[in-house]
């Protein structure tokens, strides 16, 4: 993670650097992103970058916690939301339809996903960026939680295992997305938005509930 002199930045130079980066890497991918590429686009000198960074990886890992960031700030308002515990589905479509608007308005998000996907799988889960992958996990355990609770999630298996199967799915969706990337793009952000809400509902609903609404 950044050195404590980049968050000590002014935001607009910060904001400067991470979106020089995040440019450079979705278009790129992490292996072929050039380091000096991103100094000169962000307008700063190399001994000031690595005053920033330790590297290129520390630099990804920045970028790649910032765009998650989004997810985050969606599923927390959905935690403080009442409308889980009356309408847990309709919640979980509207957050889904949130992320896939956000993605058709950012598709450099998209491609810096791709970029995350081309790396070693045993990378993503630790360090810096398992950080991310943790954090993901946390979110849908604590959102699957709040849906046991008001009876529109199964409770016939333990939460831990729900949560890894879910994370698994989500994980073989966004990998689907990203090798169909100007498929995905072209397409229909709805069509998109049900076809993944229909699997996790069809998966993580008690038994015997009507799956569609």
């Amino acid at each position: 993670m950044p050195r404590a002199r980049f968050e000590r930045l002014e935001p607009e130079k910060q904001a400067r650097i991470l979106e020089a980066a995040t440019e450079e890497f979705a278009a790129r991918g992490f292996e072929g992103a050039s380091y000096n590429q991103i100094i000169e686009k962000a307008g700063v000198s190399k001994g000031a970058m690595y005053y920033y960074f330790d590297d290129k990886m520390d630099l990804f890992c920045t970028v790649v916690k910032r765009a998650s960031s989004h997810m985050t700030e969606l599923w927390g308002a959905a935690l403080d939301s009442e409308a889980l515990e009356s309408d847990f589905w309709g919640t979980f479509e509207d957050i889904a339809r949130k992320q896939a608007a956000f993605a058709f308005e950012h598709p450099e998000m998209m491609a810096l996903g791709k970029s995350l996907m081309e790396l070693d799988p045993a990378l993503v889960r630790q360090g810096p960026l398992g950080e991310v992958y943790a954090l993901t996990r946390t979110w849908i355990g604590r959102i699957m939680a709040r849906g046991q609770a008001a009876g529109a999630v199964r409770d016939d298996i333990p939460l831990e295992l729900l949560v890894a199967l879910l994370q698994g799915v989500g994980e073989a969706f966004d990998r689907w997305f990203v090798a169909h990337f100007e498929e995905t793009m072209s397409g229909d952000p709805e069509a998109l938005v049900q076809m993944t809400v229909d699997v996790f509902r069809r998966i993580a609903s008690p038994a015997g509930q009507e799956v569609r609404r």
